[in-house]
């Protein structure tokens, strides 16, 4: 069977999909049955378990793109990447995409334009559903962790760098874990034609 090389395009593509499917899920099953349930179990509970529980959902949910990434790739039949550059770019392409909406939400929040507060205001609500793990990894870094909230803490810029490179990054490595189990095709090795 003749295989032809996967494309940058087609990574980028299916992480999205995947992506916002994962959100999609998480934010369900968190206000159908998470929410309601971590209520009932926190009433009078210690403080740890707070904390625990937030820890095992920002795990499950981080987790999921490695297993994203790796259904994505068998069932998609993709190949290895040939190249570093290649692994590089799919794994940064979708980071800027996630930092370049935290960038807006942050210097938009940081103004003194209402309009554009409005509008980061908006970014960030949409983030609750449309990157619902960011999110969730976000509030475990201020909740459990202490990370400070806002710009003058380097944490901060750590936490919101994170945020924007872990899904990606757990999706790659899934997908790239994946496809490194089937043989490169030849195709793939050659450098294209000019």
């Amino acid at each position: 069977m003749d295989e032809r090389p996967t494309t940058l395009a087609a990574r980028f593509g299916w992480f999205a999909l995947g992506h916002f499917l994962i959100s999609i899920v998480l934010t369900a099953l968190f206000v159908c049955v998470i929410g309601p349930l971590a209520a009932v179990v926190m009433d009078g509970a210690p403080e740890w378990t707070a904390s625990a529980l937030l820890a095992g959902m920002t795990t499950l949910a981080l987790g999921a793109y490695f297993l994203a990434g790796a259904y994505t790739a068998s069932a998609r039949r993709w190949t290895a990447p040939a190249k570093d550059a290649e692994r590089f770019l799919a794994i940064l392409l979708p980071t800027l995409v996630a930092w370049a909406w935290e960038g807006a939400a942050i210097a938009g929040m940081a103004g003194d334009f209402p309009l554009l507060q409005a509008l980061a205001g908006m970014l960030l609500y949409s983030a609750l559903f449309l990157a619902s793990p960011s999110v969730l990894f976000l509030f475990f870094c201020m909740g459990v962790l202490h990370v400070g909230m806002w710009l003058d803490d380097p944490g901060f810029w750590m936490m919101a760098a994170l945020a924007g490179a872990l899904p990606p990054l757990l999706f790659a490595l899934g997908s790239f874990w994946q496809a490194g189990r089937r043989p490169t095709p030849p195709e793939a090795l050659q450098e294209p034609e000019r």
